[in-house]
């Protein structure tokens, strides 16, 4: 048989494949019609190997793909066995030990086979739940994505951008892979529901990705990180996945696609060479993550030159417009919501508390007290650094904006107030003042 197909041919050689041949091999000897879930393996001959633990990322994968043959007519019954499949795999393994989240693996006879929660398992959880949402619309679907997402914040949370990889497990290890498939996951659940805040879970990861993900210097992806996302080994000798620098082109891509739906006009990407219209004065451009520029870009189209922007996030930035219209740096600082996770991680008898105003500066409570030094220990610092700014720059009257990501805790709107630096201007984003 003759190998040169055109890229037409070669699809329909796939396509027949996997709709006469992959698909009713799964659906059949792959499929365990008591337990209605998947086999975790089969042997060449087609027998399936029974007697071994079942992965639950092997159940969500098999689902996807059963779920998204049905919704594209590649196999009729798809979407009744991957609804089937389904209510068994929430029922064994989603908190099978009644601890929350989903575990890694049961036994053939469902009893649970390994309780560690993993990362890379609970994205593919996501995504299962993002296609069966699409074929199916059922809202109590789209309940336990966001019940599995709480349990990703709280089971896999770090102190730092993103997540562990896997708990229990090294708390000094994090990984790409992991984050493109939840990247992967949020962008189904937001194209298959119309709902934002997937589409704003996606946006971290997006900013994760630039700033420590892609190497600066080459633009490859990077795969495993030490703790607070350092390369696990100097530049250039970092493992590099080819397969996943595809991944990431065409997820990156969808992610502009989904983006533009929102925003109703066409989407920037800001990355180095991108004209902004802001000089950037800074000794390595490349250092600047494209967040600072755009609200620096955003702030000055609003307020005009000098201008300062102070960013609450997982570090608090402080951007700088000068009188001239240029980008001249800034300053970082640890976050509030960082500061106060170490904090509470290191101090056993304090508690955490919600983030508001509290009713005096003295506190006469701890509760009170943590409150104290959240919000008037953070306005002080940003009037510090926003006053040595102002001298610098010889503008004293220098307006400032406050902007947070909308995916963090809203503690702008507490700080903002206590602060004494003139007239800060805040909204959700810069963009929105």
């Amino acid at each position: 048989m003759s190998l040169k197909l055109k890229p037409d041919q070669a699809l329909r050689r796939l396509s027949d494949f996997a709709a006469e041949k992959a698909l009713p091999l799964w659906a059949g000897a792959g499929y365990d019609e008591t337990a209605q879930c998947f086999h975790e393996r089969l042997r060449f001959s087609g027998e399936p190997i029974a007697d071994v633990p079942r992965r639950l990322m092997v159940q969500a994968r098999q689902i996807v793909v059963f779920a998204r043959a049905g919704h594209a007519g590649w196999y009729v019954g798809g979407n009744r066995l991957a609804l089937d499949a389904f209510e068994n795999t929430r029922r064994r393994y989603r908190s099978a030990d009644d601890a929350p989240g989903w575990i890694f693996s049961v036994q053939p006879d469902s009893r649970p086979a390994d309780r560690t929660r993993e990362l890379y398992a609970h994205a593919f959880v996501l995504y299962m739940l993002a296609w069966l949402y699409r074929i199916g619309g059922e809202p109590s679907i789209l309940m336990l994505a966001d019940e599995t997402l709480s349990d990703i914040d709280r089971i896999f949370s770090s102190g730092d951008e993103g997540y562990l990889s896997r708990v229990p497990g090294p708390e000094d290890l994090r990984e790409q892979n992991p984050h493109m498939h939840l990247f992967e996951a949020l962008l189904a659940l937001a194209d298959a529901s119309g709902a934002e805040r997937y589409l704003v879970r996606a946006n971290a990861l997006v900013k994760l990705f630039d700033r420590v993900l892609a190497d600066p210097e080459t633009g490859a992806v990077r795969e495993i990180f030490t703790a607070n996302w350092q390369p696990d080994r100097a530049g250039g000798e970092n493992c590099v996945e080819p397969g996943h620098q595809m991944e990431w082109a065409w997820l990156l891509r969808e992610w502009e696609r989904l983006a533009e739906r929102w925003a109703h006009a066409p989407l920037l990407a800001v990355g180095p060479g991108i004209r902004t219209g802001i000089p950037i004065r800074y000794d390595d451009p490349r250092e600047v993550g494209p967040d600072r520029i755009v609200n620096s870009v955003a702030a000055k189209a609003k307020l005009g030159a000098p201008v300062i922007v102070v960013d609450f996030g997982t570090s608090t930035n402080f951007d700088v417009v000068s009188p001239a219209g240029e980008y001249v740096g800034g300053v970082l600082a640890p976050g509030i919501e960082t500061s106060m996770d170490a904090l509470f991680a290191r101090a056993a008898r304090l508690v955490r508390v919600e983030y508001v105003e509290p009713p005096a500066v003295v506190g006469k409570t701890t509760v009170a007290g943590l409150q104290s030094g959240l919000v008037y220990g953070f306005a002080g610092q940003v009037d510090g650094i926003v006053a040595a700014i102002r001298g610098e720059l010889e503008s004293p009257d220098a307006p400032v904006v406050a902007t947070r990501s909308p995916s963090g805790p809203d503690t702008m709107r507490v700080i903002s107030p206590a602060a004494a630096s003139s007239t800060i201007h805040w909204g959700s984003s810069v963009s929105s003042l």
